[in-house]
């Protein structure tokens, strides 16, 4: 019977985590799931992980598996897993967290790690796996906590869907947007602006083409098209609740000692066009859509060409009914 290929990805993610423990006693371990198109693990360490340190964790893994160890269950007391893990402090946390007296753990060899499963029964059936790539990823997805090292794993049933899937990497990378961007001169990305995109004219003519194209679309539905201020007076993202909800995520400024903020969405501007006029329900629905320049703070770490960006052109529709 076919494995599960979750519980292959998550299997192999333990695998990962126990060479690590081998090769790197020091680092201490997060969290290892099981994810759309593989699986990953998290782990404190001093020094970040290197391409040369990938393959040895990748050698060590095959060592591993090649000596085909079972998986096994067993439940144990909360205490006994603090004494277990005493030397693991997001363990810890993990194990504080849980509800219960007794905690599910599984061992592979020599090395357990605090999980609920399920597993495989053994590595053997782990046989087409590769470790992708090292990132950074903060503990609980929180800024404010640690940054952690993360490795990126692929595995498959067979040997034969590992190589169809690197083959479906190799050929996408030729179509990588980024690259294409600068060989046909479309755009560039600065560190005078990181995460904001310079649109050349190649570039720039595609997106006024674009732009008409939908504006034609949008007459044709008797959409009004209106056009708002990028930085708007602190009180209406107070209104809007921008200001106490998504703060963190926007660009702000003073004009004249006020406080004003670069809008990240069209929205609230769009209510004003609105609200210029008294509308009687007759002329409704009114629907008015914008082009609008907008900007949100990402984080540094997940800023990718134009897939994710601080600035980009939104185009919005409002239905006012």
């Amino acid at each position: 019977m076919e494995t599960d290929i979750n519980t292959l990805r998550h299997s192999c993610s333990h695998m990962l985590a126990a060479a690590v423990k081998k090769l790197f006693p020091n680092a201490k371990l997060a969290i290892g799931p099981a994810i759309d198109d593989g699986y990953y693990y998290d782990f404190d360490i001093e020094t970040p992980f290197t391409p040369e340190d990938l393959k040895k964790i990748s050698d060590e893994m095959n060592k591993i598996i090649r000596s085909k160890v079972d998986f096994v269950q067993k439940e144990i007391s909360k205490d006994e897993a603090k004494e277990m893990f005493k030397g693991e402090p997001y363990k810890l946390e993990l194990i504080g967290g849980l509800e219960g007296d007794s905690v599910s753990t599984y061992m592979s060899g020599d090395f357990v790690d605090l999980c609920s499963g399920p597993h495989v029964e053994n590595s053997k059936v782990l046989k087409a796996f590769k470790l992708m790539k090292v990132a950074g990823a903060y503990w609980k997805g929180d800024s404010k906590n640690k940054m952690l090292q993360r490795i990126y794993g692929v595995v498959f049933p067979e040997k034969d869907g590992l190589k169809a899937y690197l083959l479906k990497l190799e050929e996408s990378e030729k179509r990588n947007h980024v690259k294409l961007g600068k060989q046909l001169d479309l755009f560039s990305v600065n560190e005078a602006a990181p995460g904001m995109p310079f649109f050349h004219d190649k570039g720039a003519f595609i997106f006024d083409e674009l732009v008409d194209f939908m504006k034609g679309k949008m007459r044709a539905l008797n959409y009004e098209i209106n056009k708002t201020p990028i930085i708007l007076n602190k009180s209406l993202w107070l209104t809007s609740g921008h200001w106490d909800h998504y703060k963190e995520n926007m660009y702000f400024t003073k004009v004249d000692n006020a406080d004003y903020a670069v809008k990240p969405m069209n929205c609230p501007g769009n209510l004003l066009v609105y609200k210029a006029n008294v509308h009687s329900y007759r002329d409704l629905p009114i629907k008015a859509g914008e082009f609008g320049l907008v900007h949100r703070h990402e984080m540094s770490g997940v800023l990718n060409g134009l897939f994710r960006v601080r600035s980009f052109t939104q185009d919005d529709a409002h239905i006012f009914c």
